[in-house]
């Protein structure tokens, strides 16, 4: 399954915006650094960003560029709550979090305090648990998988996959840009954009009265 990819030259004929516009964002974080995808091509190695993202990006800038300075669109769109601690006893006031999916992260990492990533994920879970009516076995297999997959992340650039294969659901997570490959008799059901699942809870967070929320700094 590859996400349709536009050249850095298509972009900016586009868009209207210019090289050093991009690359001034790009510096102030507006824009994240691993949407710069480098491919090698005929005429040698060229950038290319995600097309419908990056599109979203950019029209977002530019519509909110004389509201806001360029430091305060980097603050909106990077969650200011990513090295936060979050109670898990303030956490089920959320309606948007399923309590059993957090009674089972519980569980399984042993704790009541979560990352901002951990709290992502389970946001994610509570709303495909609903839309696809999964078991609590699936959702219990699901978070072992998060939990090993944490370690490892730098980031959010990534896209968590679920797929279905007969009865069983699958979860694959993978990096922004990359392509991946499924057998004849797996079928794609969900696909979510780790970036952009964050930007929404950031301001889910902001609007909630998360001063109770937070725990600390990590």
């Amino acid at each position: 399954m590859k996400e349709e990819l536009i050249s850095k030259k298509e972009l900016l004929a586009l868009t209207g915006i210019s090289y050093g516009q991009l690359y001034r964002w790009k510096r102030l974080k507006l824009i994240p650094e691993s949407w710069f995808i480098k491919q090698a091509t005929t005429t040698g190695q060229e950038t290319f960003f995600i097309k419908d993202k990056i599109l979203k990006r950019v029209a977002f800038i530019l519509d909110n560029k004389d509201k806001y300075s360029l430091e305060e669109l980097a603050s909106i769109l990077s969650p200011v709550f990513t090295n936060k601690l979050f109670r898990s006893g303030e956490l089920k006031k959320n309606r948007w979090l399923d309590p059993s999916i957090l009674q089972q992260c519980e569980e399984c990492f042993s704790k009541k305090t979560f990352t901002f990533t951990e709290v992502l994920f389970m946001t994610i879970m509570s709303k495909w648990k609903e839309e696809w009516k999964l078991e609590e076995s699936a959702i219990t297999e699901w978070i072992s998988s998060v939990k090993s997959w944490l370690p490892q992340l730098k980031n959010n650039s990534y896209r968590l996959i679920m797929c279905e294969k007969g009865e069983k659901k699958l979860y694959l997570l993978t990096e922004q840009g990359k392509s991946f490959f499924l057998d004849s008799g797996t079928r794609q059901l969900e696909a979510a954009d780790l970036e952009e699942w964050a930007k929404d809870l950031h301001r889910r967070l902001s609007e909630h009265d998360y001063v109770n929320l937070l725990e600390g700094d990590r």
